[in-house]
């Protein structure tokens, strides 16, 4: 009997050009990501092609890239670091790596307005997710989330824009990605760490998550638009008002487990969703009064966290 990774690797190999697409159905725990990690490792050390490698999974965060790297040994590691990109949205890398670069973005650089808006914004953002007492302040997290969406729609695109226009100006356009890269590596080093998809020509292999690539589906603009539907509104309230002249203040008894939990989150999500449009200020405060009932007002901390991202 053929091993999975065997199975994958002869397809790969051998008869993905006659047969297209290769679907293997596994339940969880049947070491899919385990045989594919191998499987990448194999094509990298011992195959040594060229080929390029996408790993796309739904998890949002957390996207493996550990468990991969730990198939290749200490003396693979630079391997590992030369072949393997973890590809992330413009607004997750500028919000992950800012820190990390900051110090090194040159002081002409920060004299643009562009570099002052985005560093404003990402500052701002960061005090207010470090602050515990923030981060169960709904009118601070839809902030929050307002202004990274603002990092996302103008300041990081303008600041990107700023600096592509500075190596165009050193680098003619005609002259190519690698002359370019030649002057990025030797005058703007720290892009390639706010920035590492810069260096994808050069990558193998690409993990990346299928929510930030694919679906785009954001939950809170989901919560709207399930308040825009008179119906659905009218008759969400009317449940929340029921559970309010309810005598028990006890979630779990009234609801069960785990509609406990899932109530928290339900609530936290449309007051969140509410919270900053004065047209739903009564739907707001009932959704308030429920967390306050069962929850003493604390907001589900996994969907603030799913909000957030």
């Amino acid at each position: 009997m053929q091993t999975l990774e065997s199975i994958i690797e002869s397809y790969a190999f051998d008869k993905m050009q006659d047969y297209g697409l290769l679907l293997i159905p596994l339940p969880t725990g049947a070491g899919k990501s385990y045989t594919v990690f191998s499987f990448i490792h194999n094509v990298i050390i011992k195959r040594k092609t060229t080929q390029k490698i996408l790993f796309v999974t739904s998890l949002k965060k957390n996207l493996q890239i550990e468990e991969l790297k730990s198939k290749f040994t200490e003396n693979e590691q630079n391997i590992f670091d030369d072949k393997v990109l973890l590809l992330k949205s413009n607004l997750d890398f500028v919000l992950d790596n800012w820190d990390l670069v900051d110090k090194d973005i040159p002081y002409g650089i920060k004299e643009y307005n562009e570099y002052k808006k985005l560093n404003a914004a990402i500052k701002y953002c960061k005090e207010m997710e470090d602050n515990t007492h923030f981060r169960k302040n709904f009118q601070i997290l839809e902030t929050v989330k307002t202004k990274k969406d603002d990092i996302k729609d103008m300041f990081e695109p303008n600041f990107r824009k700023r600096i592509k226009s500075l190596i165009n100006e050193a680098v003619p356009p005609k002259a190519g990605y690698k002359a370019k890269l030649t002057f990025v590596k030797s005058k703007m080093p720290w892009l390639l760490t706010l920035y590492p998809q810069i260096l994808s020509n050069d990558k193998q292999v690409f993990l990346m998550s299928m929510d930030k690539f694919l679906l785009r589906n954001d939950p809170i603009e989901e919560a709207r638009a399930y308040l825009a539907d008179d119906f659905l509104r009218s008759h969400l309230v009317e449940i929340s008002e029921s559970l309010l002249a309810l005598e028990s203040n006890n979630a779990t008894q009234v609801m069960g487990y785990p509609d406990d939990l899932k109530l928290k989150s339900s609530m936290t999500l449309f007051l969140l969703a509410s919270g900053h449009d004065s047209k739903y200020e009564k739907e707001a405060k009932v959704f308030k009064a429920v967390l306050d009932k069962y929850f003493g007002v604390e907001m589900d901390g996994q969907t603030v966290e799913m909000v957030q991202k």
